[in-house]
């Protein structure tokens, strides 16, 4: 995987969480995410937060990153700068 892959596929990851609204459900996120990691062939890494991650969302990263070696790092906290 080449740098610009990674930058590309984590920019469109956070994509996602900045056009979700903040009164939106997890579930909605969740559908997204999935969604999202589908379309990568090539090995991803995630950075999620435990705060914002629900069991169910934690349950589909970890998923997709056992089916596509996906490289899945926890973080105690996190922001998106713009």
């Amino acid at each position: 995987m080449t740098a610009s892959q990674t930058y590309d596929n984590q920019e469109a990851l956070l994509e996602i969480i900045r056009n979700a609204p903040e009164t939106s459900k997890m579930p909605r996120i969740e559908a997204e995410l999935l969604r999202q990691l589908q379309r990568f062939d090539d090995a991803l890494a995630i950075v999620y937060s435990p705060s914002f991650a629900d069991d169910n969302l934690a349950t589909i990263i970890s998923t997709n990153a056992q089916l596509k070696n996906t490289k899945v790092c926890e973080v105690s906290s996190w922001s998106i700068v713009d």
